[in-house]
């Protein structure tokens, strides 16, 4: 989804139990062992992240060079078999100024996006598609519905991953981005990682964000790396550091003249600091 890395959160579910009962009528010469509960797990599961970034970069696009706070939820079912549907929303609030032109007040969020999602595991690939509504309170007129694909090969070694986005309102566009990610266990309670990717943009993409360009193009890359620390069994904090551009000239040249904080920088270095809780 938008915006970094996002360590979640997920709501540890009670488990049932059920004791088995002995059959009284039958006589025992001894007394009958103590019975176990039978262990069931919860299909239901909530995550929450807050992160809090010293920009908000998008795709290679520097939408705000100020700090911003980023909060999402999303609440899970896990049907077993048929995969795991899952719902939620995140929003970008600016701390400082709002953005240039816009009419959003840096107390209120100046972005926020609904999503619904079906992912399965299959063998040793990942797949996921799912639906999301970009709502821009500040634009209105930007407002933007787009489904999306993926398929990762789980490893141990480094996850490859695409992604395919299709824009159905405004820009009606594909996107496509191609990366590679790995987290391990650095020691207990410690977890670190890194996620690197490309995007390459269709011609109507390319024209829409990045007016004055026309051709479809390689637009960006990210590389990120990331760590985080669990403080309870509920309670995790962690860190990210990226660095993002754009890489096609006309796109670069496009996003000079479009985008009030792009400023030619061939390359933008980001972070913060994300926070995760369960309930």
């Amino acid at each position: 989804m938008r915006g970094l890395i996002r360590i979640s959160m997920s709501v540890v579910c009670l488990s049932a139990t059920a004791l088995l009962a002995a059959d009284s009528a039958a006589p025992a010469p001894a007394a009958q062992p103590e019975t176990k509960p039978v262990e069931e797990s919860c299909p239901v599961s909530f995550a929450a992240t807050a992160d809090l970034y010293s920009a908000y970069v998008w795709r290679g696009q520097i939408l705000s060079e100020k700090a911003v706070l980023q909060p999402g939820a999303v609440v899970s079912y896990d049907t077993g078999d048929f995969g795991k549907l899952s719902a939620g929303v995140w929003g970008n609030m600016d701390l400082d100024n709002p953005r240039s032109g816009g009419t959003a007040s840096k107390s209120t969020l100046s972005e926020a996006d609904y999503f619904a999602s079906w992912s399965k595991d299959i063998g040793s690939f990942s797949v996921e598609g799912g639906y999301t509504y970009y709502d821009f309170s500040d634009a209105p007129g930007l407002n933007v519905d787009e489904f999306y694909g993926k398929l990762a090969y789980n490893n141990d070694f480094v996850t490859p991953y695409m992604k395919h986005y299709w824009a159905v309102t405004e820009t009606e566009s594909m996107y496509y981005t191609f990366g590679l990610t790995r987290s391990f266990e650095v020691m207990e309670k410690l977890t670190a990682g890194f996620d690197a990717v490309i995007g390459i943009g269709s011609p109507e993409y390319v024209r829409y964000y990045f007016p004055g360009a026309t051709d479809a193009a390689l637009t960006d890359a990210t590389a990120k790396i990331f760590a985080s620390y669990a403080l309870t069994d509920n309670l995790s904090i962690g860190a990210t550091l990226a660095v993002s551009g754009l890489l096609d000239g006309s796109v670069v040249d496009a996003a000079d003249d479009y985008y009030p904080y792009q400023n030619a920088q061939s390359a933008f270095v980001w972070g913060g600091i994300n926070l995760a809780a369960a309930f």
